[in-house]
């Protein structure tokens, strides 16, 4: 044990040994720190955090930086920065990189006729078609799909397929189609079906 008497006043401070390495006995220069663990201490210079980590505790007079690694959804891509929450892609947006430790996501923009709703995933979605002579009622956008619609003037839904045109009545018995007799753009007799498809059946 050290025992330090201050006789004025009859106070006496007891030490202990193991205090004696962290006592700044050297005044170091600007970010460094007094490393006490060789058998001489020594200035050295405070540890910079590297990308993927931030500055839990920072460099003080007897002690180095310490570092931690950013935490799941985050990032740090500056030497010495702040771990900060990964960017989200968009709509419209596909993710190319997933976000690290070290690097933020990187999203690009859907190629033509692909198209993303949230941007989560790695890959656009190709945009359906619509059937032949079927109305388009939205275009593929990079945010949305293509919406198709009904049959356009003149056709009719074939059981849920495709369209076909609404044909001539050739003859009384000809099959009415009735979606083709909705239409009131037709032809008074153009509303049964094709001729193809009468002589079928």
């Amino acid at each position: 044990m050290i025992f330090l008497c201050v006789v004025t006043v009859h106070i006496c401070f007891k030490w202990t040994y193991a205090l004696v390495p962290y006592i700044n006995v050297r005044r170091c220069p600007y970010r460094s720190f007094y490393d006490a663990s060789g058998s001489e201490g020594n200035c050295r210079a405070c540890k910079i955090c590297s990308k993927g980590y931030q500055t839990r505790e920072p460099c003080s007079a007897n002690f180095d930086t310490v570092c931690e690694a950013c935490s799941p959804g985050t990032y740090n891509d500056v030497i010495g920065g702040t771990c900060m929450a990964c960017s989200a892609c968009v709509s419209g947006e596909y993710v190319r990189n997933r976000c690290k430790p070290h690097k933020d996501t990187k999203c690009r923009r859907c190629p033509r006729h692909t198209f993303s709703l949230n941007g989560n995933f790695s890959v656009c979605r190709q945009c359906k078609r619509c059937n032949k002579h079927e109305k388009q009622l939205l275009p593929c956008k990079r945010k949305h799909d293509r919406v198709c619609g009904g049959c356009k003037k003149g056709y009719f839904r074939f059981f849920g397929g495709g369209c076909l045109r609404c044909s001539k009545c050739l003859n009384k018995n000809s099959a009415v189609v009735r979606e083709c007799a909705n239409q009131k753009q037709n032809e008074p007799d153009q509303v049964c079906w094709p001729v193809a498809i009468n002589n079928e059946t």
